[in-house]
């Protein structure tokens, strides 16, 4: 099928189709809330609880789980990404006489502990993915923040600015090393990125009548995905093409989060409360709470987070006031 074709076909509401989910409640040791940011082809869940924001690393071999030991003096955070060999990224604080000095990007792995990520001198920094070379981006903060990518070792590198007078955050990491994410205009807006050794950041727009955009994620076909929007309208989530230009992925009112080496993208719909998401190539925009199976009463799948290759989608889901993550196991 043509790309325009399809993109055509993926601007329609529901449809009928076959995707079929079944959903894991992760649990949320020390209270009811957590959240799933990360996910592996293992299906290995990552993310945080809402009990001083712990770390947490969940399998189905045991459960949720706090990664350690802890360094001493190391508080909060949150693991935000795992790679293949199981490899956790994310960030935490670090404390100094009881108090939070700043946050510290880190990496992680069962049997090796911790490992604190260059910060360049800097005050501190966040780590947000991980790929399966060892690389680590996020940015490094002295205002305005830095993008930045961490090699295997640690050592992290600037990606630079679209503008001498802009910060820029790195969300996504493919294992060829090119990095998406998003600047911070003079206005106050953001503006998508494109990031590659030997050509630098590329600004890659928005959709028409648009504002501002948001890049969240690429596959290693070098495929991203995202937001545009603006006050009027809202959002539109939207996939880049490598060497092409910005083209809606989805229905309207939708936020793109993440997407694997088939197209398929999941993130959050606008649509009668936030609703997690997927966008399936050859089908449309699917409402997850549609198609999935043993969702516990009360809840509604709010925001879908990360997809890997075989099409399991890790998030959190909402009940009541509280939220909580979830592992959805592709069935179909």
């Amino acid at each position: 099928m043509k790309r325009t074709a399809l993109l055509s076909l993926l601007l329609l509401g529901p449809v009928a189709h076959a995707v079929r989910y079944r959903c894991i409640d992760l649990g949320g040791p020390g209270g009811p809330s957590s959240f799933a940011f990360g996910l592996n082809d293992a299906q290995t869940v990552v993310g945080a609880t809402h009990v001083a924001t712990r770390l947490f690393v969940w399998t189905a071999e045991t459960g949720m789980r706090k990664p350690g030991p802890m360094p001493f003096a190391w508080g909060p955070g949150i693991c935000m990404d795992v790679n293949a060999t199981g490899t956790v990224v994310g960030y935490t604080d670090l404390l100094k006489a009881g108090k939070r000095v700043s946050d510290v990007p880190f990496v992680w792995k069962a049997g090796q502990g911790f490992r604190m990520l260059d910060l360049l001198g800097r005050v501190g920094g966040e780590a947000f993915a991980l790929n399966n070379s060892g690389q680590a981006c996020g940015y490094v903060l002295e205002p305005p923040p830095d993008a930045c990518v961490w090699d295997a070792s640690g050592k992290a590198t600037l990606l630079g600015r679209l503008h001498p007078d802009w910060g820029a955050i790195a969300w996504d990491i493919n294992d060829a090393g090119v990095v998406c994410g998003n600047a911070a205009l003079g206005t106050g807006a953001n503006r998508a990125f494109r990031w590659k050794a030997g050509e630098g950041m590329t600004d890659l727009g928005v959709l028409f009548g648009d504002t501002e955009s948001r890049a969240q994620g690429v596959n290693n076909l070098g495929y991203i995905v995202g937001y545009s929007s603006n006050v009027s309208t809202g959002s539109q989530g939207f996939i880049v093409p490598p060497g092409g230009a910005m083209q809606p992925y989805g229905v309207f009112h939708t936020e793109l989060q993440d997407l694997n080496d088939s197209l398929q993208a999941v993130g959050s719909w606008f649509n009668s409360g936030e609703r997690a998401c997927l966008v399936e190539p050859g089908v449309g925009t699917i409402d997850l709470n549609t198609v999935t199976e043993d969702i516990p009463d009360g809840w509604r799948l709010e925001r879908a987070y990360a997809i890997n290759s075989r099409g399991d989608i890790a998030g959190f889901a909402s009940f009541g006031s509280d939220t909580r993550a979830f592992l959805l196991i592709r069935l179909d």
